[in-house]
This record gives C-alpha cells, structure tokens and sequence, in this order.
C-alpha cells in the first residue's frame, strides 16, 4: 500500500552519531519488519532488506524535519526497487518540504501511475498544486483524492 512512508516517532533534535545508533532500536520497537509472505531467493531477501534499512533511515531522518538526510536514502531505495509507490510518495514528501516542488510533483505522479488508490500522494499532489496556486489542477486533484477516499 502506498501509505506506508510514515515518520517513525517525533523527537527533540540530538546529534547525528546518537541518531545513527537509535533508529535501528526505534524501527525495530515500532514492528518495521518485513511483512510479506512467501520464500524468496537470498538475492531478494538481501535486496529487500537493503530497501527496508534505507527507508527505515529515511523515515528516521524525516520524523525530525531533516528531510535533505532523508532524500538521498529514498532516491538510493528507489534505484533498487523503482516500482514501489510508497517509495515515490516518500520522496515527494522530502522534496515538498526541501520546496523542491516540480520534482515533489513528479514523484507523486509517478506513485499515482504505480498505485492510482494512493490517497496520500493524490492529497499530497493537491496540496502542491494549491501551493502553486494552480487553483484549477488543485481542484481536480482534491476531487480525485475524494473520490478515492
């Protein structure tokens, strides 16, 4: 589901060694295991866990507003795994608050052709439009999300 890429936990601002040390307990304490069924060869497993590390690291740096941190994690997440649309509405996220807003945009267009239920990244493209003020498109946009919902 396209609504997985949540923030982990809120936290005061500490240093980057102690934030590096903490997530992997954070993550773990917050049930950010691997969910899916059936056996996989060890090439896909390993894969998948480089993906689920990446983006617990992300989702990491994003719960304290360090979204520049978090970016470059999703983007290396994404070169291993393109067709996940939880991974393009992480990104859009991060580039939205970098207001980096064309390529937020891209990303959750590109979520929405690999998950047109994704109601997070439909919201989201409203949002942006609105921001824009591309009142017309934002309209449209929130109508979709609605109409999702």
């Amino acid at each position: 589901c396209c609504e997985n890429f949540q923030p982990l936990m809120k936290h005061q601002s500490g240093g980057a060694e102690a934030d590096a040390e903490q997530f992997d307990k954070i993550a773990d304490s917050k049930g950010c295991g691997d969910s899916s069924k059936g056996p996989k060869s060890p090439r896909m497993e390993s894969q998948e866990g480089k993906v689920r590390q990446l983006t617990r690291r992300a989702d990491f740096f994003a719960s304290r507003a360090r979204y520049a941190d978090a970016l470059p994690l999703v983007d290396q997440a994404l070169l291993l795994e393109p067709n996940r649309p939880e991974l393009h509405l992480g990104r859009g996220q991060c580039l939205m608050q970098l207001d980096k807003l064309e390529e937020a945009l891209t990303s959750f267009e590109a979520a929405l052709r690999l998950d047109s239920q994704c109601i997070s990244a439909q919201r989201n493209k409203a949002l942006l439009l609105a921001k824009q003020r591309r009142w017309h498109d934002a309209i449209l946009s929130f109508r979709e999300a609605l109409s999702v919902e």
